[in-house]
């Protein structure tokens, strides 16, 4: 896979991402409310099963919006590549299960890093917290991402199980965010035992650019 395939691929993520978000997100939106319609001139029973109708749907709603976002970082739209972090990190956290700490240098707002650097680093990111969900049972996760000598650094780490990297090192998916991050020129490595959770690291030199451009 090379930076131009990988670009194209996230390009049609993009686009079903939105599709999801503004075609049928509004689908449903608009059978909610003939539900809420039909809710007013139906009997006792019917009105139940409305309601049981429209709770599916609100959470069909849900689940989709949470799709579209993943597939479609809201950075690209409105916001900075921090609050974009900030969302991932709430929407995988939504009853507070984890203790986690971001810290985000303010540097790396000020001296833009590209847009693709960007959604490279949030899709790693997104691998590797998927990874922490499904298998570290852990309790706190820190992500801390710096701007030193044209480099953007990146460090997850979480206080889990840890694991045996000669055993399952390519059934979580760590290949995949090594290549991710050799396609950039950059470094990737990761730190684990079994009891001592994991640290990964990232390093990708700063390409440049207006995120307009």
């Amino acid at each position: 896979m090379n930076r131009a395939i990988l670009k194209a691929q996230e390009n049609e993520r993009i686009e079903l991402g939105k599709e999801l978000h503004d075609n049928i997100c509004q689908i449903l939106v608009s059978s909610h409310l003939l539900l809420d319609c039909a809710k007013r001139v139906q009997t006792e029973k019917a009105t139940c099963l409305i309601d049981r109708a429209k709770k599916h749907i609100m959470h069909a709603l849900t689940e989709i919006r949470n799709l579209s976002h993943r597939m479609a970082p809201v950075f690209f739209e409105t916001n900075s590549f921090e609050v974009a972090i900030n969302e991932l990190l709430h929407n995988m956290n939504p009853d507070n299960k984890y203790v986690v700490d971001f810290k985000f240098d303010p540097n790396i707002s000020l001296k833009v890093v590209s847009r693709d650097i960007q959604l490279n680093l949030y899709r790693i990111l997104q691998e590797q917290l998927r990874n922490i969900v499904k298998y570290a049972g852990a309790g706190r996760i820190k992500v801390e991402l710096c701007l030193h000598d044209n480099r953007v650094r990146m460090e997850i780490t979480d206080n889990g199980v840890g694991f045996d990297n000669d055993k399952v090192r390519k059934g979580i998916g760590f290949i995949n965010m090594q290549r991710r991050a050799e396609l950039f020129s950059g470094r990737f490595s990761f730190q684990t035992s079994p009891g001592k959770g994991c640290v990964v690291l990232v390093d990708l030199p700063v390409e440049t650019k207006d995120l307009d451009s």
